[in-house]
């Protein structure tokens, strides 16, 4: 991008002005390029969630794959692993907890590297015996695990939880 600027420069001193039109035409087409790549990828997620959404509408809460908290060997700390899409935590109460989670780890990679500028994230979904949505773009590597110092027995207990620093939001319908 220095590289180009620099042209620019050399070209406008030398008083080239098809030059200058040419490499700002160029200038404007990679960073639409870029625009375009960073808001697909974005907007990938977004159409996730809305299929995600349509999915668990549709599904059968009895036909998914049941989670629970369990107690880590010895170490006073409670554990739920989400692998099947979807699962379902049911709580004492009645109340339950429909998931699905998609890691978008595929899109980050970019030449052979991690490319942070344009990684989407992954992305966690669930909806409540109630209908209500909840999202969550916590970090999760396949199966998506979940931990807590204490037993969860409600789904507002689970909801207060957080998947690697990243807090639940209620989706508005």
């Amino acid at each position: 991008m220095l590289l180009t600027f620099g042209l620019l420069a050399i070209a406008y001193r030398k008083k080239n002005i098809g030059t200058v039109w040419c490499i700002i035409s160029i200038l404007l087409v990679v960073s639409l390029l870029f625009y375009i790549r960073i808001y697909n990828k974005t907007y990938t997620k977004h159409l996730w969630y809305n299929n995600a959404k349509i999915i668990l509408r549709k599904y059968n809460p009895s036909m998914a794959f049941t989670s629970h908290f369990g107690e880590v060997a010895k170490s006073k700390e409670y554990c739920a692993s989400f692998s099947a899409n979807p699962s379902i935590i049911k709580f004492s109460n009645g109340d339950w907890l429909m998931i699905m989670s998609h890691s978008f780890h595929h899109d980050c990679l970019f030449i052979g590297r991690w490319d942070k500028a344009c990684c989407v994230g992954d992305a966690i979904l669930a909806v409540d015996n109630n209908g209500k949505f909840y999202k969550n773009d916590g970090h999760i590597c396949g199966s998506f695990l979940i931990f807590s110092d204490k037993n969860i027995e409600t789904k507002n207990d689970f909801l207060k939880l957080t998947v690697n620093g990243r807090e639940w939001k209620e989706l508005k319908k």
